[in-house]
């Protein structure tokens, strides 16, 4: 089924109510987000992550935007992203509702994430959930998010 985007948003911008606003948004990120058959696979088109000039690892687009995730929760929670401000906790069940994936889906980018040390597992839950919490890993130096990881994440301007 393709949808039909001009449609979906003019439908949905002149909405007041905001439990109906809720429901437009989520249509939208169902608009914009890959359907089950088309979803991003965790091997599928990937950017080279370069840190001081040398090519460290391949970054799929799914694990760029889980990754823009973690960043995102750690803005929200303490308005920076530093490493001794590393408010990033998430789970795969966070993960997996905020970007519409299954907690199967979002395991596999995980693994591949911890594989390539950019997520760190705590073995634990900060927050007291039965499931271990994730936080950013391997992406800061000198207190500072790495300016390759910045740009991976199209963060400007943002601490």
């Amino acid at each position: 089924m393709k949808l039909d985007y001009k449609n979906i948003i003019e439908n949905n911008l002149n909405i007041k109510k905001p439990v109906y606003k809720l429901l437009a948004y989520n249509n939208l990120l169902r608009a914009y987000l890959p359907s089950e058959s088309t979803r991003l696979s965790p091997t599928s088109e990937s950017s080279k992550l370069t840190i001081k000039g040398e090519t460290k690892m391949k970054v799929t687009k799914l694990e760029t935007l889980v990754l823009r995730v973690f960043y995102d929760t750690s803005m929200d929670c303490w308005g920076e992203c530093t490493e001794d401000q590393n408010g990033s906790y998430n789970n795969v069940r966070d993960i997996a509702k905020k970007i519409n994936l299954s907690e199967q889906q979002v395991g596999g980018v995980f693994t591949s994430l911890l594989n390539k040390n950019l997520i760190v597992d705590t073995k634990d839950s900060a927050r007291n959930l039965p499931i271990s919490d994730f936080v950013l890993g391997n992406v800061f130096a000198g207190n500072e998010l790495l300016p390759e990881i910045a740009e991976l994440l199209y963060i400007r301007g943002e601490k």
